[in-house]
């Protein structure tokens, strides 16, 4: 396996969840510190992990470890080249996200994020995983 693509959604401010507080909250974090650096973090290590020797909390510790370790940096040039950031606009009938309750009407919060991470594992070679999200 050269690359995996992964979608994931998560759609606040639109209120598919029933939450009336989530322009306050999801103004104040975004994709990026919302879903990447935890859920997608967490995604990551699970599909680009080697099975653990044993199948218990140390072995499995230890394989998540090793897919942090072997992530491929990304550099300034990396990041202008890779990585996408939005903001969902109003269309067919819909609010924008700075329409949204509590959301600040200059807000330049991402709402969508994409982006690729490189490991160098030993036992599979160089992967890509591919996330856009949002």
């Amino acid at each position: 396996m050269e690359s995996k693509l992964y979608r994931l959604r998560r759609d606040y401010g639109r209120g598919e969840y029933g939450n009336r507080d989530a322009g306050r909250f999801y103004d104040g974090v975004g994709t990026l510190r919302d879903m990447v650096q935890n859920h997608l973090a967490q995604l990551l290590a699970v599909t680009a992990m080697e099975p653990p020797a044993a199948f218990d909390a140390s072995g499995f510790r230890n394989e998540v470890v090793k897919v942090y370790q072997s992530l491929t940096p990304l550099t300034g040039e990396d990041i202008r080249h890779s990585v996408v950031r939005g903001q969902y606009m109003a269309s067919e009938g819909r609010k924008g996200y700075r329409e949204e309750e509590q959301v600040p009407a200059l807000s330049r919060t991402e709402t969508y994020l994409g982006y690729a991470v490189g490991t160098e594992q030993l036992a599979l070679g160089r992967r890509t995983f591919l996330y856009p999200h949002g």
